[in-house]
Formats: structure tokens, C-alpha cells, sequence
């Protein structure tokens, strides 16, 4: 089951010489008795149903466990249900989740569709805190660890809800141990283009003294700039790729 069979495999199958191959796969399609998956893959669709059943209570229960990080890689998805196999019937239970709205996938990984997309309670309250000490920073947003210490949480706690944050853009990681408040990210970046759009160009020194900031900033800034597409490098100088929305 897990494997599924190729629908033109079994229709051309020895085993159904006697019958006709295509009426007798149509057949059990039309009865409910098989689903067709990606691939023209076929799978026995009360295995499938119990799969998808599966991968629900997999999700809801990791929603109930931690409201502010709900998703499970798909690896981890896997080990809960396949034993960490790779089953294309997963992937078609998936696919059919995925249509229904039941579960939501992202580059974050796999949530039930009805688990919370925003912070509650004692969460929410800290996740302000954190965020607050970060904007607090400025274009010297301060590295997650001391985020967290200054917020007063415990590092565990700052780490997970700074991803929560990330998941709901509130943040952007613009480097491995930089991440901006989405908002103040938008007004140095705007002062940035300004610049470059008045003169044309601009040198990781100019963004120094621009912002305030040191040069570890400014870098970080005008690379993720660089990434976004936002800038093009020419020697020492940035010059704008195209405009921002």
C-alpha cells in the first residue's frame, strides 16, 4: 500500500488477462475501493483514508503541545507515521489534506489548518517583549541571545518564540544571528534606497554613517539587500537592481 501501483502497471496486469484492464481499475475507482494519487499512482483508499486520519491527529496533537510552533518537518511528520520511510501514499494523503484545507504546508513544514496563527496568553506577552527589545535597537538590533536576556526569558524560550515571530514575519532574519523587526528592516532599507536613488550609488561606509550603525550592521544590511535582488554590487559600491514595492 504505501508504495502505491501505476495505474497503467495494473491495468496491464497478467493477472487480469481474463477481464478487461482499464474497465476493472476504473471499476474500483469509481467504487471508492482505490484513489489516484500523483503520478497516476493508485493506493487502496481505505489505507489512504486511514493515513490521512493519522497524519490529523499527528498534527492537532503537536498543535495542542505547542501553540507556537505547530508545524512538523516533513522528516518528522514521516518518523510519527511511516517509521521515517519515504511512502508516496504520504505524500498523496498529504496532497489531499492540502486541497481540503485541512493542513497548511509551508517552507516551515506541515500544520493542522485549523492551529492558531497568532500568539496567546503568556506567549503573546513575551513575544511583544522580545519583539520590543529588538526595535529598541534599532540598525543595531541586538543578536537573539541578548534579545531574549534582556527580555527576561529563558533561552529556550526566546529561540522558539523568535521562530513563531519569523513564521508570522513579524521578523526577518537578514543574517545567522541577525534578525530585524519587520517594520524597522522596511525604514532602514527605505533610507538606503533613498540614498542610492539620490546619488546613484552607495559604499558600506556611506550605509555606516547613514545609519548610525558599524560596519558589521551595515554589511549585513546591504547583503540581504543583495539576496533580496534588491541591489546590484559593483566593486565597492551597491547600486539599485530595481526599485522596492
Amino acid at each position: 500500500f504505501p508504495r502505491g501501483i501505476a495505474r497503467r502497471r495494473l491495468e496491464g496486469s497478467p493477472y487480469l488477462w481474463r477481464f478487461n484492464g482499464r474497465k476493472a481499475v476504473e471499476s474500483l475507482v469509481a467504487a471508492g475501493l482505490a484513489e489516484v494519487g500523483d503520478g497516476e499512482l493508485l493506493f487502496h483508499a481505505g489505507s489512504l483514508a486511514a493515513l490521512r486520519e493519522q497524519v490529523m491527529e499527528t498534527l492537532k496533537q503537536r498543535a495542542a503541545e505547542d501553540a507556537a510552533n505547530p508545524f512538523l518537518t516533513l522528516g518528522e511528520l514521516r518518523r510519527v507515521v511511516s517509521r521515517g520511510r519515504e511512502w508516496p501514499a504520504l505524500e498523496a494523503a498529504l496532497a489531499q489534506l492540502q486541497a481540503g484545507g485541512d493542513v497548511v504546508r509551508s517552507e516551515h513544514g506541515v500544520r493542522w489548518g485549523e492551529a492558531a496563527a497568532a500568539l496567546e496568553g503568556p506567549d503573546a506577552t513575551a513575544a511583544a517583549k522580545l519583539l520590543e527589545v529588538m526595535a529598541a535597537g534599532g540598525a543595531d538590533v541586538p543578536t537573539p541571545a541578548v534579545a531574549t536576556s534582556a527580555a527576561g526569558l529563558l533561552p529556550a524560550d526566546g529561540a522558539r518564540l523568535l521562530k513563531a515571530l519569523e513564521r508570522q514575519r513579524q521578523v526577518v532574519r537578514v543574517t545567522e544571528d541577525l534578525y530585524y523587526p519587520a517594520g524597522v528592516l522596511e525604514e532602514l532599507l527605505g533610507r538606503i534606497t533613498a540614498a542610492i536613488e539620490a546619488e546613484g550609488q552607495i559604499t558600506l561606509a556611506q550605509v555606516r554613517d547613514l545609519l548610525g550603525t558599524s560596519r558589521r550592521y551595515a554589511q549585513a544590511l546591504l547583503e540581504h539587500m543583495d539576496s533580496e535582488g534588491l541591489t546590484l554590487r559593483v566593486g565597492d559600491a551597491r547600486r539599485l537592481r530595481r526599485r522596492r514595492r
